[in-house]
């Protein structure tokens, strides 16, 4: 933290001693207003330059990007993600991959019953296959116009075989695994897909959508 302090620190001081908006310390600018917690124009001399990098980002072409290489090695790098990132501590569920949420106690007591039954849950002849979670990978702007949300999943507790039909008639019986995870979490679409990641001296610092 001390570093990306003094690091910004040090981007303020040449801002406020350049003067006027120039070409060359625009992008400068730009990057130091993002990298406001408080918000890209929570303060006034931040107004301006992020006004003109909103307008010039909004319009067709789009203007080129700003930059500040008097900042290396930090940087500011736009994407486009329409979903924001898993928690810590999460991962994001694979796209049309199922998976079952269930408590350690839930998971333990459906295992046991699968193990004195043949490693599996027989859901018995006319049986419907329990319903999981399906994940949409990191989502995409389709998932995002569909309105899916993106599954964040922690805490993996094994897995969870299951048996519909029955072998001894014509041999149609099928199977069917799931992985069970004591968490998930749901993340929704973002208002605004475009999002700049600001890295400082390497580690990401902030992501501010736009």
């Amino acid at each position: 933290m001390r570093k990306i302090l003094a690091s910004l620190s040090a981007l303020a001081v040449m801002w406020s001693m350049s003067g006027a908006v120039h070409a060359d310390d625009y992008g400068c600018r730009v990057m130091l207003c993002l990298s406001n917690p408080n918000g890209p124009m929570a303060e006034q001399q931040c107004q301006p330059p992020i006004q003109k990098f909103l307008e010039g980002q909004a319009k067709e072409p789009k203007d080129p990007f700003p930059s500040c290489p008097e900042a290396a090695p930090s940087t500011m790098t736009p994407f486009v993600r329409p979903y924001d990132k898993c928690p810590a501590g999460t991962t994001t569920l694979g796209e049309s991959i199922e998976v079952l949420q269930l408590s350690p106690a839930q998971f333990k007591d459906m295992q046991k019953n699968a193990i004195r039954l043949g490693n599996y849950i027989d859901l018995g002849d006319n049986g419907e296959w329990p319903v999981g979670i399906v994940g949409i990978g990191e989502g995409d702007m389709t998932t995002r116009s569909q309105q899916q949300n993106k599954i964040c999943v922690s805490n993996p507790l094994g897995t969870l075989k299951f048996k519909r039909g029955s072998s001894s008639v014509d041999g149609n019986a099928e199977y069917k695994s799931y992985q069970v995870y004591e968490k998930a979490a749901t993340i929704a679409p973002a208002d605004k897909p475009r999002v700049v990641d600001i890295y400082i001296d390497g580690s990401l610092y902030r992501s501010v959508r736009y």
